[in-house]
């Protein structure tokens, strides 16, 4: 249910409605994230070395290098989108002070900008400090002498608007078969005392490649290497230790998968970063194999409140062969690649292009399509006016009424442009565009392998990462029923749409999906759930109906588990029963926890039988707040008792011309 105004809500109950369109939008940003396109800025010869870099609180660019020969230099570049400030020198902080062979890690607070690298020891890690945004730097500090592993890799957080500082870094020898890398941290508060040096409790890695961290709320953290879980393939993953912002302080998050390569292909991932540009979260990689081309990946939206379950696929930005950084700029809408001896500007700029003035008609279904006919006779199709307007862009849509007290409207869920025909009628030149919603984005997006979860995952933390696996995000309406939170064996095959597999899923919890806002959202029509809306007498005027009453099929279901002790729960409607005989059905889920997961699989299943047995349909003038898995109470008569639906699909149709303003619900389950 969407919140509407009481004046909204009255205007629309009337039979002569006078519709409004405050805006229809296509914008580059779509589903929340906005496509990184990078432009050369600077590039030069010379050998690869080791480098960090990060963006001062005065906007210029620090980085550091370090020589095969152990030596350390540093440049700082006052202005890094201006290509003539590539040229500032270099300035050696030590000469054969650091390891060629462990990557190094930078980071700006609100003071001070942090440098942190191994010592040729290996062991030994160690920091340097500037209090001038890079124009000079401390001698060493000692941050952690591990005698007890080798350091694989460091990476250095710092908390905004302090000068606290996060100090992580991989240790352990690498091994044949085995896992012995692990995560180590320890904190330096700004009053300058250091805390104790702790291993973080996430699984160890046969191996680590590279090593980054921010702080966003909680410490967010990216790692390359090879996992020592499964069949040990080399991967990016993802944790997260609590601040206290969505996770509990002190508190680490289990491993998520961003990206993997089996071991047989040879391909390795190293030199990640975390940057939150345009307030998304992206994650950036290199991935390459020997012999071959290495190029740089940028997945979007990598965390979230249930943990790292919010992923795209990669995307590629136009950058190969040359190893960068993904860097936030000095505001959230600044972002650079800084390479070692390269640099590109990053477009952070979303494009919007307002189409109001063109609409002719739309056509609305939910859930799936938004069919827009817009005038083209000026041929402005045809030049670069209408170029954002292509695949891929997001459209947003918001309509409404003409109210006694001034226009007043509501937004529609964003769609994707998916098709633009042009059209030639009678001389009249018209664009037809073709969106779809979230759930039918979903259905495009078909699984690239093959994705397991052995009880270690959620229903509704599945259902998150498959909806990201398509780009999207998931969110809750409220909180997850108990058997959203079983935790059940669950796979997907190569090739299969992760809407067929999260319609799987849905089929063992009350919950549905429903398209909003920038995304989607799990909710619950239960029977439980009070009516949204009313129609007929009292309510949205009907102009037509039909309503229908099947059997409930099946009546009756027995829920059975084992886990080391028998699991067992029912769910039955003792009137259809009684009026219609058992109609029975048995499940077995041998991952069913306990008895009161056993019902809630049951009574999820004879809920979604009850919808399935409440059908029909009804014609309306616009509801402006509907949304899909709306309960909806109708009164058909003055006198009638309310009959209660859900609504699992709805069509809106807008066209002055033919004088149409209807909506279509129609009930039952899908």
């Amino acid at each position: 249910m969407k919140a509407l105004t009481e004046q909204l809500l009255a205007a629309q109950k009337e039979r002569t409605q006078r519709p409004y369109i405050q805006w229809l939008t296509a914008t580059s940003r779509r589903w929340g994230a906005h496509p990184l396109a990078a432009t050369p800025i600077h590039s030069e010869a010379g050998d690869a070395a080791q480098f960090a870099a990060c963006i001062a609180a005065d906007g210029s660019l620090c980085r550091m290098r370090i020589l095969a020969n152990g030596d350390l230099l540093a440049q700082r570049i006052t202005d890094p989108v201006s290509p003539a400030g590539w040229g500032a020198a270099w300035s050696l902080l030590g000469a054969g002070v650091a390891s060629s062979s462990i990557p190094p890690s930078m980071v700006s607070g609100s003071t001070t900008v942090n440098m942190g690298y191994v010592r040729p020891d290996g062991v030994t890690v160690v920091r340097r400090v500037s209090t001038n945004n890079g124009v000079s730097w401390t001698g060493e500090n000692l941050v952690a002498a591990d005698t007890a592993a080798p350091v694989r890799a460091v990476a250095l957080a710092a908390r905004a608007g302090t000068n606290d500082r996060f100090f992580l870094w991989a240790a352990g020898a690498v091994q044949s078969g085995a896992s012995t890398v692990e995560l180590r941290y320890r904190m330096l508060t700004s009053s300058g005392t250091y805390g104790a040096i702790t291993s973080a409790t996430v699984p160890k890695f046969r191996n680590v490649e590279g090593l980054t961290c921010v702080h966003n709320g909680d410490w967010h953290v990216a790692i390359t290497g090879q996992s020592g879980q499964g069949e040990y393939p080399w991967g990016v993953f993802l944790t997260l230790m609590g601040d206290g912002y969505s996770t509990a302080a002190g508190n680490w998050l289990g491993l998520g998968t961003l990206q993997w390569a089996d071991s047989d292909t040879g391909y390795r991932f190293y030199q990640p970063s975390l940057a939150s540009i345009t307030g998304t979260e992206h994650c950036s990689y290199w991935a390459g194999r020997p012999g071959g081309p290495d190029r740089l990946e940028i997945a979007h939206r990598v965390f979230s409140g249930y943990g790292i379950s919010e992923w795209t696929a990669p995307a590629p930005v136009g950058v190969v062969s040359v190893p960068a950084l993904l860097i936030s700029g000095p505001s959230a809408t600044e972002a650079l690649l800084a390479g070692e001896r390269s640099g590109w500007a990053v477009d952070t700029a979303a494009r919007t292009l307002e189409l109001s003035g063109r609409l002719r008609s739309y056509c609305l279904q939910v859930p799936g399509a938004l069919r827009l006919v817009l005038s083209d006779a000026d041929g402005a199709s045809r030049s670069a006016e209408l170029e954002l307007l292509r695949p891929g862009a997001g459209i947003r849509l918001s309509r409404g009424l003409h109210t006694p007290g001034g226009p007043l409207s509501a937004g529609l869920p964003e769609q994707e442009v998916a098709e633009v025909r042009r059209v030639e009628e009678a001389g009249e030149r018209m664009l037809l565009v073709e969106c779809r919603d979230a759930l039918l984005a979903l259905s495009a997006y078909r699984a690239n392998r093959s994705f397991a979860w052995d009880r270690t995952h959620s229903i509704h933390v599945m259902l998150a990462e498959l909806t990201a696996l398509a780009g999207l995000k998931l969110s809750l309406a409220a909180s997850p029923s108990a058997q959203a939170t079983h935790k059940p064996s669950f796979a997907v095959a190569p090739g299969e749409s992760t809407l067929a597999a999260a319609r799987r899923l849905l089929d063992q919890v009350p919950e549905r999906l429903r398209p909003s806002g920038d995304g989607l959202v799990l909710v619950d029509p239960s029977d439980t759930a009070a009516p949204a809306y009313s129609y007929g007498y009292g309510g949205q005027p009907l102009l037509s109906w039909e309503l229908a009453s099947g059997p409930l099929e099946p009546n009756h279901v027995q829920a059975y588990g084992k886990r080391g002790t028998t699991v067992y729960g029912e769910a039955m409607d003792p009137e259809a029963v009684t009026r219609l005989g058992q109609r029975l059905v048995k499940l077995l889920d041998p991952s069913l926890a306990d008895n009161a997961e056993a019902t809630a699989l049951a009574e999820a299943m004879l809920a979604a039988a009850r919808r399935r047995a409440r059908t029909g349909r009804l014609r309306s003038m616009p509801n402006l707040g509907l949304e899909l898995w709306d309960r909806v109470d109708i009164y058909p008569y003055e006198t009638a008792l309310p009959e209660t639906r859900t609504v699992t699909s709805f069509e809106e149709r807008y066209d002055p011309g033919k004088g149409e303003w209807l909506q279509d619900l129609t009930f039952g389950e899908e």
